[in-house]
């Protein structure tokens, strides 16, 4: 009887972590538009970690300066400037590595 006890509760422990696996993998899978606060609850949940009811997103307009405060903060910049800098630094990226690659002497030379 109790290693039949034991049994049943070494299986529940393994699909439970079975459960947490799975939705520690599909939480770390979700990129860009795909991840949202949403993601962080269905963790939580799937750990047991009791979670309040969550009321409506706020009107569209407190919503979006929200997004843009948050994107602010992660880009150190407004969003309007978030792509240019991103493409200045991609621009130096690809500079460093074209001079990098000059100094090396990896050029391939045509042959016509």
């Amino acid at each position: 009887m109790a290693n039949e006890q034991l049994w049943r509760q070494f299986v529940d422990v393994c699909d439970r972590l079975d459960m947490l696996s799975a939705a520690i993998a599909k939480h770390a899978a979700a990129r860009g538009h795909d991840r949202c606060w949403e993601n962080d609850l269905e963790l939580y949940r799937a750990a047991g970690i009791p979670v309040p009811p969550q009321g409506e997103l706020p009107p569209i307009e407190e919503h979006r300066a929200e997004c843009d405060r948050y994107r602010a903060g992660l880009y150190g910049c407004p969003k309007e400037a978030t792509h240019e800098k991103y493409l200045r630094g991609l621009a130096t990226e690809l500079n460093r590595i074209l001079d990098r690659r000059d100094r090396m002497g990896l050029v391939e030379s045509k042959q016509e």
